[in-house]
């Protein structure tokens, strides 16, 4: 959008232009999206897109596949018609492609509208979100590569490519996501899934010995309910997760080991004090396969010259503390600090109400 400023058409407003600019950006959003980017109550949304609609400046058509787990009935998503994109131009909006370029097949609307699901809860806490489109174009990717587009963290020093995984993963999934992965320019790879069984699925698959994973960055999977909530106040925002650690009576004594500097094999979070103790601290809440893979290599030797266990904070879901300790079950010089994954909910949502007030 360019800075002129923008004409009421007939009896359109400016939040209807806005609205429409939203559906341009995003390709597709689902009702209660648009209730979120527009700032709607519930029964308003549907008088308004009612009314959008029935001028021709958007289509609604319904939602198939698994976009809300466990429901028959997955509800409607809605996107800009061509007279909509016209309308935009006209009054002044950067609008390049046409409504039949924004179309999205029906087997990847469930996949679009989850991402754009994830990039809306992110974007208040300072992450931005470029849809599949821009990031290939950008990057020069391949047209068939299925990332959904990438996430830049609040702290802007992390791009992720976004992958996201329903609760049925096939292996030739799995293998043309790693492929993608190993052969893209991303160093920071996000996945996200819904259910254990696809948790469990790229688990195996990206830690398998004989095509293990291995990136110079991050590579965290995550289940889709707890990455909306838990990315907000992790390391990839600095200023929450140092907050967060410190709610959890841990004093942060250094941050952020440098590979090249450290004499230590840990690659750490922080240096803490913790029970009257220096240890490194590692935060598992976002399964970072990297972080583990470095951490395995932090053998009894490396400990018995540094002095220092290794703290890591994980949760007591299955997807956190039995997978942690089964990975890591030769490491025997760590302390775990599990907590309630409620308790990340409720630091994360106090955070997030406290914004508004600010």
């Amino acid at each position: 959008m360019n800075t002129k400023e923008k004409r009421y058409v007939g009896k359109l407003s400016i939040q209807d232009l806005e609205l429409l600019y939203q559906l341009y950006k995003y390709r597709a959003l689902s009702t209660a999206q648009i209730a979120v980017v527009g700032n709607f109550g519930k029964w308003y949304v549907y008088k308004k897109l009612r009314y959008l609609k029935s001028l021709g400046y958007l289509y609604s058509e319904q939602i198939t596949g698994n976009y809300i787990p466990n429901q028959r009935r997955q509800g409607s998503y809605f996107r800009i018609s061509g007279k909509g994109i016209t309308l935009l131009r006209k009054n002044g909006y950067s609008v390049d492609s046409t409504a039949d370029d924004l179309k999205v097949t029906r087997y990847r609307i469930p996949y679009l509208l989850t991402a754009n699901e994830l990039a809306l809860s992110l974007t208040n806490a300072g992450w931005k979100y470029k849809d599949s489109r821009e990031i290939k174009k950008s990057y020069d990717l391949n047209k068939t590569d299925i990332l959904q587009g990438s996430l830049i963290n609040s702290n802007k020093d992390k791009e992720y490519a976004l992958y996201i995984l329903f609760k049925k993963v096939y292996r030739d999934t799995l293998s043309r996501i790693k492929s993608e992965i190993n052969r893209n320019r991303f160093e920071n790879v996000l996945l996200t899934t819904r259910g254990e069984l696809s948790f469990r699925s790229v688990i195996k698959s990206f830690m398998n010995s004989d095509d293990r994973v291995i990136k110079g960055g991050s590579v965290k999977v995550l289940p889709f309910g707890f990455a909306k909530i838990y990315l907000t106040i992790s390391s990839d925002n600095k200023q929450m997760h140092q907050s967060f650690i410190n709610e959890q009576g841990i004093q942060i004594l250094e941050s952020y080991s440098n590979k090249s500097s450290s004499e230590s094999k840990v690659v750490y979070d922080y240096l803490v004090s913790h029970n009257g103790e220096e240890k490194y601290f590692i935060d598992l809440l976002d399964n970072d396969l990297m972080k583990i893979h470095d951490l395995k290599y932090y053998r009894k030797e490396d400990y018995e010259r540094d002095g220092r266990k290794v703290l890591v904070l994980t949760s007591n879901a299955d997807f956190h503390l039995n997978f942690h300790k089964q990975i890591l079950d030769h490491v025997h010089h760590i302390d775990y600090l599990s907590i309630d994954p409620k308790q990340v909910v409720t630091y994360a949502n106090l955070i997030s109400d406290k914004s508004l007030f600010e």
